[in-house]
């Protein structure tokens, strides 16, 4: 959760369907970790939609920067871990996503991978689940998990009622 704790997000590219979140990691190799969020093609399962939606009802005075994730704007001070903890809950439960965790949502997505046969580094790079994957991401990784993505993206779908 120290990691959420720090994450900022950076929105340049919101418009062009791309949202970095940036965060320092204390796991071996220590250094700066960014992710990119991509646009799905599906709105219903759009994690950029998502995070434009939420930013848009934390905004103040038509003012957004790039800014500490979990922050309390009107006390001017960035949250504690658990409060962090207690906030992704809540984000959670808003969105529909009651009774789950972080971990289980986690777990549940690399199985669906391992079920669509991604190769395990794919897999690795994509959840950082080994340390293997922390030297590829710094040595050889263009942040390119467009696969797994895609095939979440699909897991995510809601099936079409033919009536």
């Amino acid at each position: 959760m120290a990691e959420v704790q720090r994450a900022e997000l950076r929105i340049e590219n919101a418009n062009q369907g791309e949202i970095v979140i940036a965060t320092m990691t204390m796991k071996k190799p220590r250094g700066p970790v960014e992710k990119k969020i991509k646009a799905a093609q599906d709105r219903t399962v759009c994690s950029i939609r998502w995070i434009q939606s939420w930013l848009d009802k934390r905004e103040v005075k038509g003012e957004l920067k790039k800014e500490q994730v979990w922050r309390n704007r009107r006390k001017e001070k960035v949250w504690s871990t658990d409060n962090c903890s207690n906030g992704v809950k809540q984000v959670l439960a808003e969105a529909g996503i009651e009774g789950y965790n972080v971990t289980s949502i986690r777990n549940a997505s690399i199985s669906e991978t391992i079920d669509k046969n991604v190769t395990q580094i794919q897999i690795n790079r994509w959840s950082r689940h080994s340390d293997a994957s922390a030297t590829v991401r710094v040595n050889y990784d263009t942040n390119n998990n467009g696969i797994i993505r895609n095939i979440l993206e699909q897991a995510g779908k809601q099936p079409e009622l033919n009536e």
